[in-house]
C-alpha cells in the first residue's frame, strides 16, 4: 500500500471513529409544557352529544368526560357538514386514545384558538400522531 494509500485510510478511520452513530437515550420531552394551562369554558357543553362521546370506543370511561365536554364545546362552533364527518370520523375509531385525558384537554385547548375550519383536521391529526407514537415507541422502546 503506497503512503497516499495508507494516508486516506487513516483520515478515513479517523472520520468513522469521529462521526460514528452512537446509540442515545431519547432526550426527556414534555409535550404538555408546550401547550396552554387553561382549558375551554365547557360549562354550555351540550349533555346529549356529551353522552354520545362518551359512548364511543375512542374515550372510554368517566376520566374522559372532561374531554368530550370540550370537544363538544368545539365541535358546537363547526358547520354541519363539519361536525358530521368528524363525529362519523369518531365513531369508527375502535380503540381507546393512548394518551392522557389531561394531554388531550390541552391539545383541545390550543385547537380552540385556532380558525372554527381546522378544528376537525386538528382532532383527527393529534388522535393519528398518539397512535404512531405509540407504535414507535413499542417497536423502538422510546415514548
Amino acid at each position: 500500500m503506497s503512503s497516499d494509500s495508507r494516508t486516506i485510510a487513516k483520515k478515513l478511520e479517523l472520520w468513522f471513529a469521529t462521526n460514528q452513530p452512537r446509540p442515545a437515550p431519547a432526550p426527556p420531552f414534555d409535550a404538555s409544557g408546550s401547550l396552554p394551562e387553561g382549558a375551554l369554558d365547557s360549562s354550555k357543553a351540550d349533555k346529549q352529544l356529551t353522552q354520545e362521546l362518551l359512548g364511543m370506543r375512542v374515550f372510554p370511561g368517566a376520566d374522559w368526560e372532561p374531554v368530550c365536554k370540550d370537544l363538544v364545546t368545539l365541535i358546537s362552533r363547526l358547520s354541519d357538514s363539519s361536525k358530521s364527518m368528524l363525529l362519523e370520523s369518531l365513531r369508527v375509531i375502535s380503540a381507546p386514545v393512548p394518551v392522557s385525558p389531561e394531554l388531550f384537554r390541552k391539545w383541545l385547548s390550543a385547537v380552540g384558538s385556532l380558525l372554527p375550519g381546522v378544528y376537525s383536521a386538528a382532532i383527527m391529526e393529534f388522535l393519528q400522531l398518539a397512535w404512531m407514537w405509540e407504535q414507535v415507541g413499542r417497536g423502538t422502546g422510546v415514548g
